[in-house]
């Protein structure tokens, strides 16, 4: 069972980054639910056929799985207003035997990425994603 109604099955983690997303991992640590903004849900669905060909023909590719997009629509008749949320479900990267010493958040721009050096002798904790 991926979730039970009452999300019982999901384990919360809070976004530190500037996203705000949330993320959701099942109970057996394997697949994260991530929300994700309305854009990032419009960019996916372009681009979603050229990325399942990529990860068809390239099964040890390091590029996420992502196993499905979705929208759920919050109906609100004391509102008169809808509430949308956007989230991915992919597989959870981190699930591996091996100790992971050091997370980084890769991103494509220098603006912003700035961090201690752990080398410096930073302790840091190994749970949080240094930038890169």
């Amino acid at each position: 069972m991926f979730f039970s109604a009452d999300f019982q099955t999901f384990a919360e983690l809070c976004s530190s980054g500037k996203s705000g997303s949330f993320f959701y991992f099942t109970m057996n640590n394997c697949f994260l639910l991530k929300t994700i903004p309305r854009h990032e849900f419009k960019l996916m669905k372009t681009i979603l056929k050229n990325y399942h060909t990529h990860i068809t023909d390239n099964p040890e590719t390091l590029i996420s799985k992502c196993y499905g997009i979705h929208k759920v629509i919050f109906h609100s008749s004391k509102y008169k207003s809808n509430k949308k949320i956007y989230f991915c479900v992919q597989d959870n990267v981190f699930r591996t035997p091996l100790k992971i010493d050091l997370r980084y958040d890769l991103k494509g721009s220098l603006y912003g990425r700035r961090t201690i050096d752990p080398a410096l002798g930073y302790n840091a904790d190994r749970t949080i994603a240094l930038k890169d």
